[in-house]
């Protein structure tokens, strides 16, 4: 801080350096740069030893769940982020390719602290103590997490079976009565074609150390609002290393791509059902870059479990696991059943 000396961090609410001494605010000179993506076909792995933007940064790896967590030269952490390990020892230069760009917090700690108790007052089955819990165990440490994206230019062919409903007449007899009836079938016939779609900015996780389940209840994150990587960014906050290369992330990539490109064809097919597609992609142009998104990270303890949670840094949304009580299920399971009786009752008296 140029007005007390202290050390200053990233302030969600300004998207400036703020003083948490003083409570000086400055603007640290946001740059304007395009933010570049680069050819995955001329990708060579020399790239992935490069340096962070020659800036000096250090990985920290938890011994206990293998976390490895980017830090400042200056930053000293004494525990783990994922799994609130102690046992934070092992130290290494930070290598590998450097981010891109990154969506800076919007949601404030105070802010994801809220989020939570609404949240989690929300879960009508959580036991009633945990809902009326005050205060949650552990600290809420505000992570930005590594992703990569994938723009594809891809040609692609498929075949297909398309099917068409007909009727046929048909007669069976009920109460000693004969009576006509009509029973679908489905016309099959192959249907092919071809076509090409740009795919922009795909979104794929590069953690193998986060619950993927809870991080994509809590996506998508706005890639509109990528800002230039820039350190002061980071001030305040952790960033985990990836843990699933550019290669790896574009397997999974591809089939994010086909899943969409088979619903695509299958909306584009006049039937009314469809089946066996089969695809053939080829993939053009190939883009991709590094980015990191923020999410505010914590877990708490209700009788000796921990359950962990997740809060989009950027729009607040909450995911989360929380513990089930029981007797509330069955409780729910009896008034509904009791609910469903009565009416059959009440259906059978009228109807009668």
């Amino acid at each position: 801080c140029p007005a007390c000396g202290a050390v200053m961090t990233f302030d969600p609410d300004s998207g400036n350096l703020k003083c948490d001494y003083c409570h000086n605010v400055i603007d640290f000179g946001k740059l304007d740069d395009e933010i570049q993506e680069y050819d995955f076909f001329t990708l060579d792995e020399k790239d992935t030893e490069k340096d962070d933007n020659g800036e000096t940064s250090l990985t920290i790896q938890c011994e206990s769940c293998g976390a490895k967590t980017v830090v400042g030269d200056d930053t000293l952490s004494k525990f783990c982020a994922f799994c609130g390990s102690s046992h934070v020892v092992s130290r290494e230069e930070m290598g590998g390719i450097p981010p891109e760009s990154v969506v800076p917090f919007k949601i404030t700690n105070k802010y994801a602290k809220d989020a939570f108790k609404k949240w989690i007052k929300k879960r009508l089955f959580a036991p009633n103590k945990l809902r009326k819990q005050k205060n949650f165990a552990g600290k809420l440490n505000g992570i930005y997490v590594p992703y990569w994206t994938y723009d594809s230019d891809t040609y692609y062919s498929y075949t297909a079976q398309a099917g068409t409903y007909y009727y046929v007449t048909r007669t069976r007899v009920v109460n000693g009565k004969r009576q006509t009836y009509q029973e679908r079938k489905i016309r099959w016939r192959n249907v092919s074609g071809n076509g090409r779609h740009y795919f922009d900015d795909l979104q794929i996780q590069a953690t193998k150390d986060l619950d993927d389940t809870l991080l994509n209840r809590i996506e998508p994150f706005t890639l509109t609002k990528l800002a230039p990587y820039q350190k002061e960014y980071l001030s305040g906050f952790l960033a985990e290393r990836y843990s699933i290369e550019v290669k790896e992330g574009w397997i999974t990539a591809k089939k994010e791509i086909n899943a969409k490109l088979t619903a695509m064809i299958h909306q584009s097919i006049a039937a009314d059902v469809v089946r066996n597609i089969r695809i053939v992609a080829n993939y053009k142009t190939v883009l991709y870059k590094h980015i990191l998104l923020p999410v505010w990270l914590s877990s708490y303890k209700y009788k000796k479990k921990t359950y962990q949670y997740m809060i989009n840094g950027e729009n607040g949304k909450v995911a989360g696991k929380a513990p089930v009580s029981i007797p509330k299920v069955i409780m729910t399971l009896v008034i509904v059943g009791g609910v469903i009786f009565g009416i059959i009752k009440l259906v059978q008296y009228f109807g009668a």
